[in-house]
């Protein structure tokens, strides 16, 4: 699922501070590092993101021709002016979005553009005005029919560096509010569930669930298995993991034909035998989630989502 994110321009102005180059090109670095969580991000900016010098004559254009700065970090800002959705004053001829500080009226094209589409904005961290959760202003509009402007006060939520993860989860929560079917899953498993890899077969085996219950229940349950391996160290914990995680019998490992019914295909294309699993119930009797944990990786493989496989006692 593409997210799209607006800067917030203003925060790259000379008039928020006076500070030193060594301090500026510190926050463009700390921007680019926070962005790197953010992979399917696409920024909305100002035509001006690139030329916009912040204090003496430095800007992004020449944080990109200092020879101190990452390969990464380089290679990033400019996949971002590549790829950036560009707005202009022409495009909202009949609105505007007033920022006020120290007694100055300051348009914030930005903020304008986010406010209209009810999302965020993202800050480089110059300023205390930038460090807020919020960001107020008025927003005035020209009511063509009357020629009378209207004022309201406004706010859009504003995210610095170190708060960047907030807007990678608000994203993936209303993902996945768009969830309906088991395709829409395999989708968007790659970015809401970045700690997992899929065995290949799993995309039929969701795609033929056409149960919504179960859809919702396996979100839930690769949630909790997403977030347990992007925490877990170098050790596999089934208690710490919850929701009832549990291998196989001895009889089911030991047993031929049982055990090959639990080996599958790992993206690499090798096989391996997959023990550790869930439940979740539902139109299925005792339907299952089989997992390979990677804990030295931090992640997981999810081999196998369905109905209960053969067992001695099943």
């Amino acid at each position: 699922m593409l997210v799209f994110i607006t800067i917030n321009e203003l925060s790259l102005y000379p008039f928020c501070n006076l500070m030193s180059h060594h301090e500026i090109k510190k926050y463009i670095n700390e921007f680019v590092e926070s962005l790197l969580l953010l992979d399917n991000a696409e920024l909305i900016s100002s035509p001006d993101l690139y030329s916009d010098q912040v204090f003496n004559g430095y800007g992004i254009e020449e944080w990109l021709k200092s020879e101190d700065i990452s390969g990464i970090h380089k290679s990033k800002m400019r996949n971002i002016l590549q790829k950036c959705t560009y707005i202009y004053p022409e495009n909202f001829d009949l609105c505007e979005y007033i920022v006020k500080h120290n007694n100055t009226n300051i348009k914030a094209l930005g903020c304008l553009s986010a406010y209209l589409r009810n999302e965020d904005v993202i800050s480089f961290n110059t300023h205390n005005l930038w460090r807020e959760h919020q960001i107020s202003g008025y927003y005035t509009e020209l009511n063509e029919e009357t020629e009378e402007i209207n004022e309201t006060y406004a706010t859009v939520d504003n995210y610095i560096p170190n708060r960047f993860d907030i807007i990678v989860k608000k994203a993936q929560e209303e993902a996945y509010k768009e969830i309906s079917s088991g395709l829409d899953l395999w989708e968007s498993k790659d970015y809401l569930f970045p700690n997992l890899q899929f065995s290949d077969s799993v995309k039929n085996q969701l795609i033929e669930d056409s149960e919504r219950f179960h859809i919702v229940q396996i979100i839930n349950r690769l949630k909790r298995i997403n977030h347990y391996f992007e925490n877990c160290g170098k050790t596999y914990n089934n208690k710490e993991l919850g929701m009832g995680a549990r291998t196989e019998s001895e009889t089911v490992k030991n047993n031929p034909k049982l055990k090959a019914l639990r080996r599958f295909r790992l993206p690499n294309g090798n096989y391996e035998y997959f023990f550790d699993h869930i439940s979740f119930s539902g139109k299925y009797s005792g339907a299952r989630i089989y997992f390979l944990p990677l804990h030295e990786k931090n992640s997981c493989v999810i081999g196998y989502i369905g109905r209960h496989l053969k067992s001695k006692m099943y």
